[in-house]
């Protein structure tokens, strides 16, 4: 998510997909490298609490064996 300086509703749509898609077969979507302003918009739309979020991709992939 390093490259993303914006999302708008068709966006956030696609990532509640792909979590939706991903807790069905069992697996997890973990999100890394978020800007401040992507940070805002997911705690504005409250889906902070729907998507892990980690600090770096290292982390991201620490975290799965938790």
């Amino acid at each position: 998510m390093n490259n993303i300086e914006y999302i708008d509703s068709a966006e956030l749509g696609t990532l509640i997909e792909a979590h939706l898609n991903a807790k069905s077969q069992g697996a997890s979507l973990k999100l890394c490298h978020l800007r401040s302003k992507l940070q805002e918009v997911l705690q504005i739309t409250r889906l902070a609490t729907v998507f892990q979020v980690c600090n770096t991709e290292a982390g991201a992939v620490a975290s799965f064996s938790v």
